[in-house]
């Protein structure tokens, strides 16, 4: 190899070098960002204050489903 092509050669590997640890580094940080916006979106669906006594219950739709049950059958008696 020619002097000429042994510099050619040793540029072009520190630039892949160079721009697979930019590429890296990007992934890092768009990984970094959806982790943060995955966490804030997680802090505002919380309660601020549970109020004493507050229990945990059975999602809206769940709750739905069981009034429309219990509607129907006392139609049913009337």
């Amino acid at each position: 190899m020619s002097v000429r092509e042994e510099r050619k050669s040793e540029k072009m590997r520190l630039l892949c070098v160079t721009g697979g640890l930019a590429l890296a580094g990007l992934l890092i940080f768009f990984l970094v960002i959806d982790i943060a916006i995955i966490r804030v979106g997680r802090i505002r669906e919380k309660p601020d204050m549970p109020e004493e006594g507050w229990k945990p219950t059975a999602s809206s739709g769940e709750d739905r489903m069981q009034g429309d049950v219990i509607g129907q059958s006392a139609r049913g008696i009337d």
